[in-house]
């Protein structure tokens, strides 16, 4: 048994960034035995406080200790056996991977290889991962290097495990079992800190929710008195009610998109039939894996691909994602921080890159344009920067992808494409976000989505297109759209 009852005490802290207070006079503390989950939207505090607790960064105020020592350092922390994972794989692409998840052993001056290799495989077995522990980590497919930087994690030996939006890019199946294994975790009397944007996921694991808004501790909710709509009301200061929008009927419109005999090389997808109508969010759903995000890649161009589409009744050969976007159609990418933003640079420079995209006179920068549509993405999609001169990797994950869906918008598409729009997102943007999207079909924009997020589909789209190992089961529409429909086709059924 642990010493003392309460492991983790948070005592007045606050912490200041040039421009933005991240956290306000926050007190709370953690007993042992306990999955806590910490809720709130993005920019709330949420990933400060952990890493405060794992010694990353230092409080401007107050203190955070551990068995009532002070959380001084990174290396106070390890010493306390504090891990953490976050939403982007700590891995090194050229490493293996068991050289990736045995990182303890590398000061010794012999490392006994078969003992690290043996190592890795049991936490990746805990884990249901069959790999070879040799093999590159970059070769890995982004679920799998999430949940082998779980097995780091958890090769550390923690009492203190850390989980920041750890679960984002794992299906259900892969998190059901992390989930397990977190209160195999728990019954050692050991203690999870849990953040995520699904807020199923904080009623399944958590003993008891911390919610933050606005830098703010707000609450502490206990079952049996919490449901999805009390941690919402929490976290946004409000009732959302009106989380998605009113849908449409849109099938008396112009077909926008009319796709014959697609066949995407280089993938598992099998030919696709479909029109896709002016004003019309159309949602690809399925599990992962099933070929979606292949689908809204080939209609860039970016996977090659035979067949014939056209757009608004013209023939749209698509060669690469510069001639689609000279012809109006755009995808915004799943992996936001690795293809959708430039993380080192400014708001600014980020919510550019489309209008410059498309040749000036001379190839000179309209410093005047470019500063109005700056000026109209941060107004419009309600971005919250200290500047525009704000590296945007400091953003939240939703003002990020505000920024990159109004630099998407700068360019007047006909068709908006997104993959997994609102992964990593809290709910109060979300809810942003779709309705913006509603908003922009109205006005006869074409919105084809690719999303895992069951809730979501239901909740955005007119039409749904689900996919099964590369093949579109069945197009559902009206009230056919209902989770357990999409489950239906989605595994395989007819």
């Amino acid at each position: 048994m642990k010493k003392s009852e309460d492991a983790i005490e948070f005592t007045n802290i606050s912490k200041r960034y040039p421009g933005v207070k991240a956290l306000s006079d926050i007190s709370f503390s953690i007993k042992w035995g306990t999955i806590l989950g910490l809720a709130g939207e993005n920019g709330s505090g949420k990933s400060t406080l952990l890493k405060l607790l794992t010694g990353i960064e230092k409080a401007s105020e107050g203190e955070v200790q551990v068995e009532k020592e002070a959380i001084t350092s990174i290396k106070t922390a390890r010493r306390k056996k504090i891990a953490m994972v976050t939403q982007e794989p700590s891995l090194v692409d050229e490493l293996s991977i068991a050289e990736n998840v045995i990182v303890n052993e590398s000061g010794k001056w012999f490392v006994n290889w078969k003992e690290k290799e043996k190592k890795t495989s049991f936490y990746l077995n805990k884990l249901g991962l069959d790999l070879d522990v040799k093999q590159k980590a970059g070769k890995l497919s982004p679920d799998q290097q999430q949940l082998v930087s779980i097995a780091k994690a958890l090769a550390t030996e923690p009492t203190i495990l850390l989980l920041d939006e750890a679960t984002s890019s794992l299906t259900d199946d892969q998190t059901e079992l992390v989930f397990e294994l977190l209160q195999d975790f728990k019954k050692n009397n050991n203690i999870v800190i849990f953040i995520s944007h699904k807020l199923k996921e904080y009623l399944k694991i958590c003993d008891e929710i911390i919610v933050l808004r606005d830098s703010h501790y707000i609450t502490r909710l206990v079952p049996p008195h919490w449901t999805e709509e009390t941690i919402i009301s929490s976290m946004v200061g409000r009732e959302l009610s009106d989380l998605y929008p009113l849908k449409k009927q849109v099938q008396h419109a112009n077909i926008m998109l009319s796709i014959k005999e697609l066949e995407i090389k280089k993938s598992a997808n099998k030919t696709l039939d479909i029109d896709i109508r002016k004003g019309e969010i159309f949602v690809f759903s399925g599990l992962v894996g099933c070929g979606r995000s292949e689908i809204l890649r080939a209609l860039i161009g970016e996977m090659e691909s035979d067949g014939h589409i056209d757009l608004a009744g013209k023939a749209y050969p698509c060669q690469s994602p510069v001639e689609a976007l000279k012809r109006g159609i755009t995808l915004i990418p799943a992996e936001r921080k690795s293809e959708g933003i430039i993380g080192h640079l400014s708001v600014y420079e980020n919510a550019v890159l489309g209008v410059r995209s498309r040749k000036s006179l001379f190839g000179l920068v309209n410093r005047k344009k470019e500063e109005k549509v700056v000026e109209k993405i941060i107004k419009d999609l309600g971005v919250k920067t200290a500047s525009v001169h704000t590296h945007i990797e400091h953003l939240s994950g939703g003002n990020q992808q505000k920024v990159i869906l109004g630099r998407a918008l700068s360019i007047s598409p006909q068709v908006l494409l997104l993959d997994e729009p609102t992964r990593g997102i809290d709910v109060g943007a979300k809810s942003e976000i779709y309705h913006l999207l509603r908003k922009l079909s109205d006005e006869g924009l074409t919105v084809i989505i690719s999303s895992s997020d069951l809730q979501e589909v239901v909740g955005v789209a007119d039409r749904v297109g689900v996919m099964f190992r590369g093949e579109l089961k069945t197009i559902l529409s009206n009230h056919e759209v209902t989770e357990e429909n999409i489950m239906y086709y989605a595994t395989g059924n007819d």
